[in-house]
């Protein structure tokens, strides 16, 4: 979710605005981007959040690798529809932190 800021650089939102997207499902999270000075993952947003972005852990790793027509995959949307639909055209690197033995 490091590429939220970066892939949502070119829409404009009021000073606040805050987008939350949730990957649903056991290894999912909640990541909330704030508009201000700039774009901003933040923990603990200062506004309401006005968007909302719901999408199984199944469908993510294949909207975002563009495992294949990113379409026919569902996502739920509350609030503005075109950032919903903007974010599955979000491409990024999927890393497993690997943690030492101890």
């Amino acid at each position: 979710m490091q590429a939220l800021p970066y892939h949502f650089r070119n829409i404009e939102k009021e000073k606040g605005y805050t987008l939350c997207v949730i990957i649903s499902g056991t290894v999912g999270g909640k990541w909330y981007l704030e508009w201000n000075a700039g774009l901003k993952l933040v923990e603990n947003p200062k506004e309401g959040v006005q968007t909302e972005i719901i999408i199984e852990q199944d469908n993510a790793w294949k909207i975002f690798t563009q495992w294949a027509d990113r379409s026919i995959y569902k996502i739920r949307v509350h609030g503005d529809e075109i950032l919903g639909e903007h974010i599955k055209s979000m491409n990024c690197l999927m890393i497993k932190k690997v943690l030492p033995k101890t």
